[in-house]
C-alpha cells in the first residue's frame, strides 16, 4: 500500500516526520483526509483533532492542533503550526483550571484588546478539551 510522508513542524522542533497511510484534520471546509497520490492542496488549519493513520489501527496517533498551514501533494503532507499536542499528553485538570481562571477574567472590566486575547485563549482551551473528550469516549 502506498504511503505518504508527513512532516509536522513547530517553531521549536519537528513534531512528527514519518510515513503514514492517511492524515485527517480540520480545514476551512471541514474535516479532510489526505491520502497518497491526491491532488495538491494548500489551506489554513482550523483548531481541532488531527489523526495520523486510520482509526483503530495499531499505529494511530490523535493530536489536538491549533491553527497553522498545510500543504500536500501526491507524496507528502507538510504542516506548520505552533500549537500541537498528543491527546494522550493533555492534562485535563490543568486545562479546566485555566478555563475557570479565564472565565473569571471575562467578568472583569477589560480593554477591548485584552478581552479579545482572553476569548482566544478560552476558545483554544475549549478546543483542546473537546479533542480530549472525543478521544477518551
Amino acid at each position: 500500500m502506498a504511503k505518504l510522508k508527513l512532516t509536522i513542524t513547530t517553531p521549536s522542533a519537528i513534531f512528527y516526520d514519518d510515513l503514514v497511510d492517511i492524515v485527517t484534520l480540520r480545514v476551512n471546509l471541514g474535516y479532510k483526509g489526505f491520502l497518497p497520490n491526491a491532488s495538491e492542496f494548500f489551506s489554513n488549519i482550523e483548531p481541532g483533532t488531527l489523526t495520523i493513520n486510520y482509526e483503530n489501527s495499531s499505529d494511530m496517533i490523535k493530536c489536538h492542533i491549533g491553527s497553522g498551514l498545510i500543504y500536500s501533494n501526491k507524496e507528502a503532507v507538510n504542516i506548520i503550526t505552533d500549537d500541537i499536542v498528543k491527546i494522550e499528553d493533555i492534562n485535563l485538570d490543568a486545562l479546566n483550571k485555566q478555563k475557570e481562571m479565564l472565565e473569571n477574567r471575562l467578568k472583569e472590566n477589560l480593554t477591548e484588546s485584552l478581552l479579545k486575547q482572553v476569548k482566544e485563549k478560552l476558545e483554544n482551551i475549549n478546543s483542546r478539551i473537546k479533542s480530549y473528550n472525543e478521544f477518551k469516549k
